[in-house]
């Protein structure tokens, strides 16, 4: 009896070594999904049958997507600018805004970034880039050591562009490809997560 005892003893304070010395599970990270989307931001008053455009709100979507795949935390940024719902209109202030490099106000949060050591970047393009409220996001936050990883909507504007202004925004920063997905998608959903499920997070 007393051997078996020592024996348990010894295995048991084995694992409790291993557990120290890095063969224990890896814990697991924290991810978190930041967006900003359109549909937040549209100014009030407008007719939405009439004058919507039927993709408006889909990066919001892909976020959703995203959080629900890897049970991670949502945080959308909102701006507390209002924008145009017709197309060719909020096109003229996005360029508008792209020229002065502007950097839009975004609403207070209570978002810390200490805990995540992943961060999905998701936005729509606007005139050939990401929108300049995504600069304002970047510049409240410390990046070093972080993995972003962008993802966009679009009709037909890629993300490296957008990717690579990232890259200087966020110093620091482990900037991964990426993800466009385009708005004439009736597959948004399926698509957004098989890409996800391949990154292997």
């Amino acid at each position: 009896m007393e051997r078996r005892t020592l024996i348990k003893g010894a295995a048991a304070a084995g694992l409790s070594l291993l557990s120290g010395t890095g063969f224990a599970a890896a814990p697991k990270k924290k991810i978190l999904v930041a967006y900003f989307s359109r549909a937040r931001s549209i100014s009030r008053g407008m007719d939405a049958i009439t004058y919507a455009t039927p993709w408006v709100g889909n990066t919001a979507e892909a976020a959703r997507v995203i959080a629900q795949t890897l049970n991670a935390d949502v945080h959308e940024i909102v701006t507390t600018e209002k924008y145009p719902l017709l197309h060719r209109e909020n096109s003229r202030i996005a360029e508008q805004e792209m020229k002065s490099d502007a950097r839009p106000g975004i609403a207070p949060s209570n978002l810390s970034l200490n805990s995540y050591s992943v961060v999905f970047l998701g936005f729509p393009i606007w005139w050939y880039r990401e929108p300049m409220v995504i600069r304002t996001f970047l510049s409240r936050y410390q990046w070093k050591g972080k993995t972003i990883i962008p993802f966009c909507t679009s009709l037909e504007v890629d993300i490296p562009q957008a990717r690579s202004d990232i890259m200087k925004l966020a110093p620091g920063a482990a900037v991964l490809e990426g993800r466009r997905f385009a708005t004439e998608n009736a597959n948004l959903a399926s698509e957004v997560k098989s890409w996800v499920q391949g990154l292997h997070i």
